[in-house]
């Protein structure tokens, strides 16, 4: 696809409806898109590793990528998972260090590449632009915090939760034509990453699912409706 095709296209739509680039400008947003390539990744295969160099930025138009960290506990290796508007890969440019983190397609994805070179060109045309790769690595952190402080959590049914809606993507909101997210992930991985046993994710997760809230699948689940699963995290 070329870049003239992927800024007309549903893909470039969808990311300026979504995720971190449609919180910039329109002139930020266009001169991202016009940039962009478009890379598709099969489940399992890298988008790069921790200590690889410094590279472009991977934004994620379809399918799920997950995001490891080798500083956290082996038992919970992935830290996140992102969906469609998630961008990563700014944090490296920002610090002029190799990469941080080992981002990996989950499932068969497709991603808008923006490559090193042109990204540098942008912000050296528009340096007033370097504030939004700073507000994406905000955003990042935020994350980051409140993930957490969600494990924090003492009540278990609530922490599951908590990290079920992140791990979906709409954790404080819903994305447009999303709302009914699948989050790909086994309960042995969410328990993991929420550090409760197998057994309590299970049954935290099966009366939601008989009262009709999630479904779930073969190393997934769907959230059927996440605003209810808001509101059990709301109360006290």
């Amino acid at each position: 696809m070329t870049v003239r095709e992927l800024v007309r296209s549903d893909m470039g739509a969808m990311l300026t409806r979504r995720g971190w680039l449609s919180r910039t400008p329109s002139d930020f947003q266009q001169a991202v898109l016009e940039h962009c390539v478009v890379q598709r990744r099969s489940a399992g295969e890298p988008l790069y590793y921790s200590g690889d160099e410094i590279g472009g930025m991977f934004g994620v138009i379809d399918g799920t990528v997950e995001i490891a960290s080798g500083f956290g506990n082996p038992d919970a290796y992935i830290v996140h998972l992102a969906q469609a508007g998630f961008w990563i890969g700014e944090g490296s440019i920002l610090i002029g260090k190799p990469r941080m983190i080992t981002a990996a397609a989950r499932t068969d994805a497709t991603l808008a590449y923006l490559p090193l070179v042109a990204l540098r060109g942008i912000v050296t045309a528009a340096p007033e632009y370097w504030r939004y790769l700073g507000q994406l690595s905000v955003e990042h952190n935020n994350l980051s915090t409140s993930g957490a402080a969600d494990l924090m959590i003492r009540d278990v049914d609530r922490r599951c939760i908590a990290v079920l809606l992140r791990l979906a993507g709409c954790r404080f909101r819903i994305n447009d034509g999303d709302a009914r997210p699948e989050v790909v992930v086994s309960q042995e991985e969410l328990a993991a990453m929420a550090n409760l046993s197998r057994k309590s994710v299970g049954d935290v997760l099966r009366p939601l699912e008989q009262a009709g809230v999630i479904e779930l699948g073969y190393r997934s689940i769907r959230i059927n409706l996440p605003h209810k699963l808001r509101e059990i995290l709301a109360v006290d």
